[in-house]
C-alpha cells in the first residue's frame, strides 16, 4: 500500500477523534467536570477507530479510484479526463 493511500485511510480516523473530543468537552461542561477529567480508554479508542474506518473507507476508496482513473495520467489505470466518454474493452 502506498504512503498516500495510508494517509487517506487515516483522515477519517482523525476526524472522528476530533469530533468525539469536542463532544466530550461539551459533555464535561454540562456535568460541571473539567475536560481533562474525561479520558478515553484503549477499548473506547479502538471502537472509535473501527467506526471511523467503517464510515470513511468507502468514501476515501472512491476518491482513490477516481484519482487513478481520471487525474493521474502516469497511472496504468488512467481512463481519461472527467466529463469525457471512455471505451474500455
Amino acid at each position: 500500500m502506498k504512503t498516500s493511500s495510508r494517509i487517506f485511510l487515516v483522515v477519517p480516523l482523525l476526524l472522528a477523534l476530533a469530533c468525539n473530543s469536542g463532544q466530550q468537552k461539551s459533555d464535561a461542561s454540562a456535568y460541571g467536570q473539567s475536560a481533562s477529567a474525561i479520558t478515553l480508554t484503549p477499548e473506547e479508542a479502538r471502537q472509535i477507530a473501527k467506526e471511523a474506518y467503517t464510515y470513511g473507507y468507502p468514501m476515501v476508496d472512491d476518491y482513490r479510484i477516481q484519482f487513478a482513473y481520471f487525474v493521474a495520467k502516469n497511472n496504468p489505470e488512467y481512463r481519461g479526463p472527467y466529463n469525457m466518454l471512455h471505451s474500455a474493452a
